[in-house]
């Protein structure tokens, strides 16, 4: 190599991952203006190790103005994969972020801002699946084994602090 350097090595997961982030970079690299200053953003991967691919995922942001920026989704290079939050979702999080502040894309708008998204990862040949839209519902989960026996105990535990209360007040009259 000229210069007498050794060449930066990447593992395959953050060379995927780096290799992704520069794609985007250049897709996404312009600012757009409506309905307000802002551009996309996907994080570089933190090193040239993945951690065996346990650090894979980057954020997909949404930078609004010069430093407002909110995560809308994710991207896994390694595994060919990409998640774009809902719109929903994404208002809460920069209402969030934002001291209350309204997300400053209609659904429409946000819409349209997906479908780059998505046509950028189609090309990619990553995958893309949504997460769920607020009105529908989520999985509610089973009681565990663990919060089943919770209730009988804190029953249990309430019935013994009441003996020895009663207890108490009649040995100390």
């Amino acid at each position: 190599m000229a210069g007498g350097g050794n060449p930066i090595a990447f593992t395959g997961h953050a060379m995927s991952a780096l290799k992704l982030s520069i794609s985007f970079s250049t897709v996404f690299q312009k600012a757009l203006t409506v309905p307000v200053v802002h551009r996309l953003d996907l994080d570089t991967p933190p090193g040239t190790s993945t951690g065996g691919g346990e650090n894979v995922k980057q954020t997909v942001k949404l930078v609004v103005g010069k430093t407002n920026a909110i995560a809308i989704g994710t991207a896994n290079a390694a595994g060919r994969t990409a998640e774009i939050f809902a719109y929903d979702a994404t208002c809460a999080t920069f209402a969030r972020a934002n001291a209350g502040a309204p997300f400053p894309f209609d659904a429409e708008q946000y819409a349209a801002l997906v479908a780059r998204l998505e046509a950028f990862f189609k090309q990619e040949k990553i995958v893309i699946g949504a997460a769920p839209k607020k009105d529908e519902p989520a999985p509610t989960p089973e009681a565990s084994p663990a919060k089943s026996r919770v209730v009988p105990l804190v029953i249990v535990g309430a019935i013994v602090i009441a003996i020895v209360v009663v207890e108490l007040v009649s040995v100390l009259r």
